[in-house]
């Protein structure tokens, strides 16, 4: 029974640091993101699903399976950010969870989300 018990304690361990590393990975290239969009009016008129929807302390893995969804769908990104391995670690991310991004909702700037993703992922990051 001891040997169960710490099985499943080291598993539980081993994903919470796997979740850690995925987030302390995503965090560089959604600040690329989001600096490059702030810097540009090209991405003015881009703008993608508000998942938070005024919830402020919506940061869970749910949130990060999402914008993994809403980014990959979005067009028109800027270069230069390695956007490749930021949606492969919020996939990591969000890999237990099953998620659907709603089709009913408001809208958002691209930068508001990018911000979204980054606050969230600084805040799930310090707690952990």
């Amino acid at each position: 029974m001891k040997a169960v018990i710490l099985l499943l304690v080291t598993a539980a361990a081993f994903n919470h640091q796997l979740h850690h590393n995925n987030l302390r990975s995503a965090i560089p290239g959604v600040d690329c993101l989001h600096k490059k969009t702030l810097n540009s009016v090209e991405f003015d008129s881009v703008f993608v699903k508000d998942l938070k929807q005024n919830r402020t302390d919506s940061c869970e893995t749910k949130f990060f399976c999402q914008a993994e969804k809403v980014l990959s769908a979005v067009q028109k990104l800027p270069e230069g950010c390695n956007i490749d391995n930021l949606l492969r670690n919020l996939k990591q991310i969000g890999k237990e969870k099953n998620c659907t991004v709603p089709k009913k909702g408001d809208e958002i700037l691209l930068r508001s989300f990018l911000d979204d993703i980054l606050k969230c992922s600084k805040k799930v990051f310090s707690t952990s």
